[in-house]
């Protein structure tokens, strides 16, 4: 998880962001904050922000102020894997509504949007991002599969037909 920092140099629309302060993100974009704004030390967006937080309404602002939703950080890390990691269904929908790439995978092991749903068990993350097409032969360092990762039976079967269907 990324967390706030000291807000200057931009970070002010990531920590609001992070907050799910709608108000305050409106606020600071109508006085010409950069929607895609990168944190100096990791890259970080306040749409990775509102993302990994599940904040939707905040997501949407953003997005209507051109965030670019594939943006990655420093890492490789994009809103989507992150919304995907923490369980937030609608904020996984609402991304992959406006674009977001469902095989792209981070630089640090390789891990993807599917990956991080299927470790942290999120069965209709999982649903969602095989119905957009994500890949599920991608491996992680190490040769690891989603599905070899998988550690429940209804994850372990969709990856299957998932499979099978390639």
């Amino acid at each position: 998880m990324f967390e706030p920092v000291p807000a200057n140099d931009g970070n002010e629309l990531s920590n609001a962001a992070y907050e799910g302060d709608t108000t305050k993100v409106k606020d600071l974009l109508d006085q010409g904050a950069n929607a895609n704004h990168q944190r100096f030390n990791d890259g970080v967006t306040a749409l990775l922000m509102a993302g990994q937080n599940g904040h939707t309404e905040v997501i949407k602002l953003l997005l209507a102020h051109k965030a670019e939703v594939n943006l990655p950080t420093r890492n490789g890390t994009t809103v989507l894997m992150m919304a995907a990691e923490n369980g937030h269904i609608e904020a996984v929908k609402l991304l992959l509504a406006h674009g977001a790439e469902v095989n792209v995978q981070d630089y640090t092991n390789g891990a993807t949007a599917l990956f991080v749903a299927v470790i942290k068990d999120h069965e209709e993350i999982v649903k969602i991002l095989l119905a957009k097409g994500a890949d599920v032969t991608l491996q992680v360092r190490g040769g690891i599969t989603p599905l070899v990762a998988a550690k429940t039976k209804p994850i372990i079967q969709l990856l299957e037909e998932a499979s099978t269907r390639r």
